[in-house]
């Protein structure tokens, strides 16, 4: 099976470095087009895949084909390749906010599977989500699953929780670097080295968040379980209830949802 990477940036990057982490991807059959020079040479170099002419000679090389551009970018690209496509390939969209009616109205006789992912991809730590389109078979939908699956987490879930998944998984690594970031920098501010800062705070992190993987306990009661009367832990939660922490952080979720939805918009 030969795969194909239209866009090998960030985000696209991140899942093709994944997928070579577990030997997924074979260098002469991975193919990727990817508009900057420097970076499809440094991807050429590190892993011996082809870099494709354009967008069209990836199309007819390929089985499987990841679309990791920008939303507002997805119209040029189907509508660019969209001759060439054959009604046995399997395009994964990596765009948020371009829903699968937008990509079957412009390629209505070909199968499509639409995908969340974030970053962390790279280091086959993703949380992704997943749905498809009115042409794939469960077939088609496993196959993704499987690839997805080898870089980190994934459910299938119905395409109107996606843009919430885009503000969850997607923009939600930032958001947890900016808690991180936050806590580090209070940690500096009583003295201790910023490096140090970032490490215990990222540190901390990780621990909480695999216990409440494992644990099987909500985080309710693993706040609990951390929380002495009247001690620190109950100092800090109540110094943030006052200031509606909790429900900023909330909201977040919710005005960046609501963001998702207009990504697809030039």
């Amino acid at each position: 099976m030969k795969i194909g990477f239209i866009g090998a940036g960030n985000l696209g990057g991140s899942v093709l470095k994944g997928l070579f982490n577990v030997n997924y991807l074979s260098s002469k059959d991975t193919f990727v087009s990817e508009p900057n020079a420097n970076l499809a040479k440094l991807l050429k170099d590190k892993y011996l895949l082809n870099i494709a002419n354009n967008n069209v000679d990836l199309v007819q090389n390929t089985d499987v084909i990841f679309i990791a551009v920008k939303p507002y970018f997805m119209n040029d690209v189907l509508n660019e390749i969209k001759n060439n496509l054959k009604t046995n390939h399997i395009i994964i969209s990596l765009a948020a906010g371009y829903t699968l009616e937008m990509m079957e109205n412009i390629c209505p006789e070909n199968k499509f599977v639409r995908v969340l992912t974030n970053t962390p991809a790279a280091l086959n730590a993703a949380t992704t989500t997943v749905c498809k389109g009115k042409n794939s078979s469960e077939e088609d939908l496993k196959l993704v699953v499987n690839i997805f699956s080898l870089i980190g987490s994934i459910s299938v879930i119905d395409e109107k929780f996606m843009d919430l998944s885009t503000a969850l998984a997607g923009s939600g690594p930032a958001f947890f670097y900016a808690v991180a970031k936050a806590f580090a920098s209070g940690c500096e501010k009583i003295g201790l080295k910023k490096e140090e800062s970032i490490l215990m705070s990222a540190q901390t992190m990780l621990g909480a968040a695999k216990m409440l993987l494992d644990s099987g306990k909500d985080p309710e009661t693993l706040i609990r379980e951390v929380t002495t009367p009247n001690g620190c832990t109950y100092e800090g939660l109540k110094y943030m209830k006052e200031n509606f922490v909790e429900d900023i952080l909330s909201q977040t979720m919710i005005v960046t949802t609501q963001k998702a939805a207009t990504l697809a918009q030039k």
